[in-house]
């Protein structure tokens, strides 16, 4: 008796990088946006993005196989888009927050 195939339709944005969501997840989990913006300070008042999205981003480059911070531009912001709560920075912004740290 063969068995009829199960499709299950997703009304949700798929991702090809959604193991992101685990690293991102202990990110939270352990608070680590709360230590970096901790030591480093608040940003100054205009400045859309903390440090701790500045590291976010530069982890998720590594996670998802980036080889360059463009590579956010590039490849990886529709897919990290489609995180909650999560601010994706374009490339120049996040080389000029490295510069200031």
């Amino acid at each position: 008796m063969k068995s009829a195939a199960k499709i299950q339709l997703k009304s949700e944005t798929v991702s090809p990088f959604a193991g992101i969501y685990f690293p991102m997840a202990m990110f939270d989990k352990f608070n680590l946006s709360q230590l970096i913006d901790d030591q480093h300070g608040k940003r100054e008042p205009r400045s859309k993005y903390s440090y701790s999205d500045t590291f976010r981003n530069m982890w998720s480059i590594f996670f998802c196989g980036g080889n360059c911070i463009e590579d956010i531009e590039e490849n990886l912001r529709p897919s990290l888009e489609a995180i909650p709560e999560y601010e994706v920075e374009h490339a120049g912004m996040q080389l000029r927050t490295m510069k200031e740290l």
